[in-house]
């Protein structure tokens, strides 16, 4: 409990660093150019389909190719980003020096590896969800089958069709949630270990479980701890959000104002979010995986060596006596 307590607190007091957060700021401002250029070039692709082929089979199968190849940029680039903070995060906590161009650099390096871990684990839970909520689908295609028109106007033919099917699939993302819960402790090291480390897909997956398994209920305790933290945190800026909304509609003239100063306190409330999971997860990892490793620097081509040359030995750099028929042609 000690060591979850000297966690958190180091986590908290690091997360509060301003240049740190700085960091996270400038990764912000990059990632929404970055995807404000490429999604206006996705809708322009869309509205040049629309205007030359209208609402026919090709233009939604194309929209719908548009929507995948964003979605998927998406999750890419949230690949980029986590491993990102993870490397800004550990030069701060290592050394104090922060590098902004190495980490991005690194980032990119592992961002497929890290990509494909994230696309696999959550495919797996795609497929739990699937499963637990089987109980619940079948009752409700039973139910709709059963279900008349005259049924539409008597309420309680409608609840008792329905409520079986309504409090058996809030049971099953009960236990699904509990599942997420449960399974945490593991889930939370995959990143941090294919980041530092740069081990495979499956080198990551298979030691963040043989290493998490080891202090499952203390990381689970860890886990919990990050997740009211967090909780607290976003309760808090709603909380700020309400009251700062509360006098912008009693103070109609400070409204500017107090404008400006809900988006500072929610873009601060983002930094030290953003810093504070980055923190926890990267000493979360040190704690279950003993020594610091630190990320590869990207190798430097290295100039090709001149070669020496070759001196003579002795008996070549000896002189030699031209007789006088030397040199006369015969």
């Amino acid at each position: 409990m000690s060591d979850i307590a000297a966690m958190l607190s180091e986590s908290l007091k690091s997360s509060l660093n301003l240049r740190l957060m700085s960091y996270y700021l400038l990764a912000f401002v990059l990632f929404f150019i970055a995807f404000g250029i490429v999604f206006s070039a996705l809708g322009i692709v869309a509205m040049t389909v629309y205007w030359v082929f209208g609402i026919q089979e090709i233009s939604i199968a194309i929209f719908a190719i548009i929507v995948l190849v964003g979605i998927i940029l998406l999750y890419y680039a949230n690949a980029v980003l986590h491993g990102l903070f993870l490397l800004l995060a550990r030069d701060f906590i290592g050394t104090g020096k922060l590098s902004f161009s190495e980490a991005l650099n690194n980032a990119l390096q592992r961002a497929n590896t890290l990509f494909a871990a994230n696309v696999l684990i959550s495919v797996f839970f795609l497929i739990i969800f699937i499963i637990l909520m089987m109980p619940a689908v079948l009752p409700l295609l039973g139910a709709l089958q059963q279900l008349s028109p005259l049924a539409l106007f008597e309420p309680q033919a409608l609840v008792s069709l329905f409520l079986p099917v309504v409090l058996t699939a809030l049971a099953m993302i009960a236990v699904f949630f509990i599942f997420l819960f449960l399974i945490s402790p593991f889930t939370f090291l995959v990143a941090p270990v294919i980041v530092f480390e740069s081990l495979s897909v499956f080198g990551g997956i298979r030691k963040a479980f043989n290493v998490t398994r080891q202090n499952y209920l203390q990381n689970l305790l860890a886990v919990l701890v990050f997740i009211v933290v967090v909780v607290i945190i976003s309760f808090f800026s709603s909380a700020m959000q309400f009251v700062l909304n509360l006098l912008v509609s009693f103070v109609p003239l400070l409204g500017l104002l107090f404008l400006l100063v809900l988006f500072a306190f929610e873009l601060f409330v983002v930094l030290f979010s953003t810093a504070f999971q980055s923190v926890f997860l990267l000493n979360y990892y040190k704690a279950n995986c003993g020594a610091f490793v630190p990320a590869p620097k990207p190798k430097k081509k290295e100039k090709p060596k001149a070669e020496e040359p070759i001196m003579p030995s002795e008996s070549e750099t000896k002189t030699v006596k031209l007789e006088p028929w030397m040199g006369k042609r015969i």
